[in-house]
């Protein structure tokens, strides 16, 4: 119930950054697992709805590009990565809204700690990687050993 009251409160734009009263002692790890009822309290519904805004059109361009891909293992491997993000996304703003039960997931490229932004930025740049790549080919080289090289490498 403590979350609803921080969006309540920060009305459309906010109490300031540093201002906001929940994060003292009404909600539970409010730097992690809860750092996105701080900022709707603290910046205002506007940022919070640029914040969801954002992860899903991160979401949609990432599958949109990956489905161009020809080659069946970068569009797997990007496509579980794409996914992992967006579900556990909608899994932390489903749990600070009251939406879900608490499960400790926090919010991606947002929340405070060292192994989640290791993960979510690893994550990142696989998604990157898969959408720079394209199908590789075994192909013979002067020596006759084979070795596997973009396609783009022979043109």
């Amino acid at each position: 119930m403590g979350d609803f009251f921080c969006f309540a409160s920060g009305g459309l734009w906010g109490n300031g950054i540093g201002l906001g009263r929940q994060k003292l002692s009404y909600l539970p790890e409010a730097h992690t697992d809860f750092i996105f009822p701080v900022i709707g309290e603290e910046l205002g519904g506007v940022f919070s709805v640029i914040i969801v805004i954002a992860f899903f059109i991160f979401s949609v361009i990432a599958l949109v590009a990956l489905y161009q891909k020809t080659d069946v293992f970068i569009r797997a491997l990007g496509l579980g990565a794409v996914l992992i993000i967006a579900f556990q996304a909608i899994i932390n703003l489903g749990v600070v809204t009251g939406c879900l039960p608490t499960k400790g997931i926090a919010l991606p490229f947002i929340s405070y700690g060292g192994s989640n932004l290791i993960t979510m930025y690893s994550l990142l740049g696989l998604i990157i990687n898969c959408l720079r790549s394209e199908s590789m080919q075994k192909v013979t080289l002067g020596n006759g050993y084979p070795k596997t090289i973009p396609l783009e490498w022979l043109s």
